[in-house]
């Protein structure tokens, strides 16, 4: 979804959308932490809010009409499976909450994004596949690297670059048909033109 990192994507609250806007406000992580003992042991871990990766995650957020329309009516499945099980709604809550009501952690992604993999017969796919895939697709389809790299927030479009953006096969292709093409357009001209001269 809109190129977000995973704890980005998962992190959305119900405020943050807003009937009539067209945007998605990204302020704010739901991460696991660790909790350390005077030895720096790991004694325990603890869910709570936190802060984004970088100062450039902090963001406002263009949202296409049809993903924001099928975000309110997921907020209105939540606020239904909330009266259910009798629990309180509140416009703060999370977008995405697992089976038991609570917001996902970035950990947790994983295995419910195999099932749905499974489920679909596609290929492998990890959560932060899908934001490599969001680059890469924006992109070749000519979305400019400044836009981008302030999408997937990020000081310097290298880091865009290097870390996200594939070669896509679709791409590859087409850019091989172009200089075949090329290439029997010239052979072809410079055989017409011989011809010609003769």
């Amino acid at each position: 979804m809109l190129g977000l990192r995973p704890e980005e994507r998962i992190r959305i609250k119900v405020d943050c959308i807003k009937r009539g806007y067209r945007w998605v406000i990204i302020n704010n992580a739901y991460k696991d932490c660790p909790v350390y003992n005077d030895e720096e042991e790991i004694i325990a871990h603890v869910r709570k809010d936190d802060r984004l990766k970088s100062d450039e995650s902090y963001c406002t957020m263009p949202c296409p009409k049809r993903l924001k329309e099928r975000l309110l009516r997921h907020k209105e499945k939540q606020k239904e499976l909330f009266k259910i099980y009798k629990l309180e709604w509140t416009e703060e809550q999370y977008i995405f909450l697992n089976i038991h009501r609570r917001p996902y952690v970035t950990e947790n992604l994983s295995k419910p994004l195999r099932r749905f993999v499974k489920k679909h017969n596609l290929e492998h796919i990890a959560p932060y596949n899908l934001r490599h895939s969001f680059a890469t697709f924006m992109f070749e389809n000519g979305m400019s690297e400044l836009v981008l790299m302030k999408l997937m927030g990020h000081k310097d479009f290298n880091t865009t670059k290097k870390y996200y953006i594939v070669v896509s096969k679709k791409k590859k292709l087409e850019e091989i048909n172009k200089v075949y093409k090329n290439v029997y357009n010239k052979i072809y001209n410079d055989v017409y033109n011989t011809e010609k001269a003769v």
